[in-house]
């Protein structure tokens, strides 16, 4: 029996010693603020806790190299305009943080809940469709780039465009020109939220 509880331990520990690595290390390592005091300090800690995470890749290392753009404003070791620049123009990280958002809304599916709701509220009329897909793209336009946000709801409006052509050809035929007013308000939304 001892052996058997042994054996399941050390697969527990083998199993869960990165989750524990995560959780433990960034513990273990406020002493480096302590014993330093000031932005030297928090700095020390970010610096080590980036070498530990890289080092022993618990975290993927992509993810490690934009500790300090995230935890250096948090702990107010340096304003982010000065740490982005080492990695790249304020722009260019908001657009990434934008397209970094997309991706988070498309893979939980949040893009399809919101046609669904939409559809939900409009209706399937051309007019209100229009403004229902217009409305939420102004939406997401005010904290996400232009090119992520039309990115991600131009996929949404095609998907409800073809499936509302099986559903009521009589409102959409085949030959219809609202396909490309659909994708053309899509971007103008875009541009009223900005």
């Amino acid at each position: 029996m001892g052996a058997s509880l042994r054996h399941k331990l050390w697969i527990a520990f083998l199993a869960y010693r990165g989750l524990g690595f995560i959780i433990l290390y960034p513990i273990v390592l406020i002493v480096a603020p302590l014993l330093i005091s000031g932005q030297p300090g928090k700095g020390a800690y970010i610096l080590l806790l980036m070498a530990g995470y890289w080092t022993t890749e618990v975290i993927p290392i992509y993810v490690t190299a934009l500790f300090p753009v995230l935890l250096g404003p948090l702990f107010g070791v340096l304003p982010s305009n000065s740490i982005t620049v080492a990695y790249m123009k304020d722009t260019n990280m908001l657009f990434l943080g934008g397209v970094l958002v997309a991706c988070a809304i498309e893979h939980r599916r949040l893009h399809r809940r919101i046609a669904i709701t939409v559809l939900k509220l409009v209706g399937s009329d051309p007019k209100m469709l229009i403004l229902g897909f217009m409305l939420p793209t102004w939406f997401l336009s005010m904290w996400m780039s232009n090119t992520a946000t039309t990115a991600m709801m131009v996929t949404i409006v095609e998907a409800v465009l073809v499936s509302l052509n099986s559903i009521e050809e009589s409102k959409f035929p085949a030959d219809c020109h609202i396909y490309p007013v659909f994708q053309t308000l899509v971007p103008y939304g875009c541009w009223c939220g900005y």
